[in-house]
């Protein structure tokens, strides 16, 4: 978890100091969303990479408790695949 949350710092570091020109004029284009907002919405996903950073660091795998007095609760642990992102 320690290892995730550094790289997951690192992107958003890079995703900080990167231009985001180029990749806000591919959005307008292929989008068609106003300029401002596309910055926006790329300058918003270091934040995000950032929580995540965090809860890979504090949660590490932890499993909530049941809820309900005689209840039954297991994890299952099985690969899901990869995982993808998408900003709405």
């Amino acid at each position: 978890p320690k290892s995730r949350a550094r790289h997951l710092h690192a992107v958003a570091n890079a995703i900080e100091a990167a231009d985001f020109t180029r990749c806000a004029e591919l959005m307008v284009r292929e989008m068609g969303k106003p300029y401002p907002e596309a910055i926006g919405e790329i300058a918003n996903c270091a934040p995000i990479f950032r929580y995540y950073a965090e809860m890979a660091r504090d949660d590490a795998g932890k499993i909530a408790g049941t809820t309900q007095t005689g209840s039954f609760q297991y994890a299952r642990y099985e690969p899901y695949g990869t995982s993808v992102h998408i900003m709405p």
